[in-house]
C-alpha cells in the first residue's frame, strides 16, 4: 500500500490505516506495546505474575483486534500469542509445583 496523496478520512480506522502505513507499520506495534505497558502497571498490585498474565492477555485481544484492521504485521501477533502462552504456563506450573 502506498502513501496517500491527500487522505480522506471519514472512519476510525482509515485514520488508523493511514497513521500505520505513513509509519510503515511502527504504529501498530507501538500501540500493542503501550497497551502492554499500561496494563501491566495497572495490575502490577497483585503481583508480577498475575500482572504479566492478565497484561499478556489484554494486549493479545488487542493484537486480534488490530490484526482484523491490517493494523499490525504477523509477527507482533505471533509474540503476543507466545506471551500469553508463556504466562499461562509459569501460572500452572506455580500452582502446579507450589
Amino acid at each position: 500500500m502506498g502513501y496517500f496523496s491527500e487522505p480522506n478520512i471519514t472512519r476510525p480506522y482509515e485514520l488508523l490505516e493511514y497513521a500505520n502505513v505513513t509509519t510503515d507499520g511502527a504504529f501498530g506495534a507501538t500501540i500493542i506495546l503501550c497497551v502492554a505497558v499500561i496494563s501491566f502497571v495497572a495490575l502490577y498490585r497483585s503481583g508480577w505474575k498475575p500482572a504479566f498474565m492478565g497484561a499478556s492477555f489484554i494486549t493479545g485481544l488487542t493484537a486480534i483486534l488490530l490484526k482484523l484492521v491490517e493494523a499490525v504485521n504477523d509477527a507482533v501477533l505471533y509474540i503476543t500469542i507466545f506471551a500469553i502462552l508463556g504466562s499461562l504456563a509459569g501460572v500452572l506450573w506455580k500452582t502446579r509445583y507450589t
